[in-house]
């Protein structure tokens, strides 16, 4: 990757990660787009796909590394420290594995509906782990661990579901504009 292509790659990010902020700002005004103890339905994943699928694993993972602490910083909502690694740093950095699948997306919309499916599930997974391991003297369930996993699961697809439908619906209907004046080597 020559200077250039670097420079824009990391001015893609920042607008980017400024977008995911202008996207979580606009659902907190709104308030009724917000869970109680956390989560929100919003576009906010896009941006952070759309860097993985532009720019690849490394800018994508970055891109959910510092949107998921600038999330955290701003309106974080923390019970246990363990909930700053899985409720916002690793689960906005699997985003950016959009990266993974990069070059197939980008002349298959199949492959794009898969790496946004995929990488929702991956950051939908991490909530729900988080729920059962820190949020689990919160939860009203009888104790038991099924209990606890089903009240995971349960609440955090509330949201997740439909912030991946949208990103996937926004995501399939732009993906010309994601791909647009794409250049590898500027």
């Amino acid at each position: 990757m020559n200077k250039n292509t670097e420079i824009i790659s990391i001015t893609e990010s920042a607008i980017m990660i400024a977008l995911a902020v202008a996207f979580e700002f606009i659902v907190k005004s709104v308030g009724f787009l917000t869970m109680p103890q956390g989560g929100s339905f919003s576009l906010t994943m896009l941006p952070i796909m759309i860097i993985g699928l532009r720019r690849g694993i490394k800018y994508g993972l970055l891109t959910g590394l510092i949107y998921g602490f600038l999330n955290f910083v701003i309106d974080g909502f923390i019970l246990h420290w363990g909930s700053l690694f899985l409720d916002y740093l690793f689960a906005f950095s699997v985003i950016g594995l959009t990266g993974l699948f990069k070059n197939k997306a980008k002349n298959n919309i199949l492959f794009l509906v898969i790496s946004i499916l995929v990488v929702s599930l991956m950051r939908y997974t991490l909530h729900v782990l988080s729920g059962i391991l820190f949020f689990r003297e919160y939860l009203d369930t009888d104790g038991t661990i099924l209990a606890d996993i089903i009240a995971s699961l349960s609440y955090n697809i509330i949201y997740m579901l439909p912030s991946t439908l949208l990103c996937l619906i926004v995501g399939v209907l732009s993906r010309r504009i994601i791909y647009f004046n794409l250049k590898e080597n500027i």
